[in-house]
């Protein structure tokens, strides 16, 4: 069983976008959800905010999967809020991990998000 967890992204810290690309399967086709739309995965760098102590985290590189039937429209190395922004953990064939889907993007106004 798949569990969803919604998340807070600005808890997050900064999430810049790094590319978007169509989300493929192993043939190289798109691939499509439910609804027959296609799914885009954006990848992204999440820099989580400083500690208490005031040591930086490691960045990391994550990638969100969106649905539409164009790609999002979001520049290189600009911030992003994503809204609907969930994680879902997963399991197959041994390998675990989490992904992460969001139900739109878009470039925050004047640096909001960041």
């Amino acid at each position: 069983m798949a569990i969803s967890l919604p998340l807070d992204q600005a808890r997050m810290g900064t999430t810049l976008v790094l590319s978007v690309a169509p989300d493929t399967d192993q043939t190289g086709a798109q691939k499509m959800n439910g609804d027959n739309v296609p799914v885009w995965k954006v990848e992204t760098l999440l820099k989580p905010p400083a500690r208490e102590d005031g040591s930086a985290p490691k960045s990391e590189t994550v990638y969100v999967k969106l649905a539409g039937r164009t790609a999002p429209q979001l520049a290189e190395f600009t911030p992003v809020r994503f809204h609907g922004l969930t994680a879902r953990m997963w399991e197959m064939n041994g390998k675990s991990g989490i992904s992460f889907s969001a139900d739109s993007a878009e470039a925050p106004k004047g640096g909001e998000g960041r």
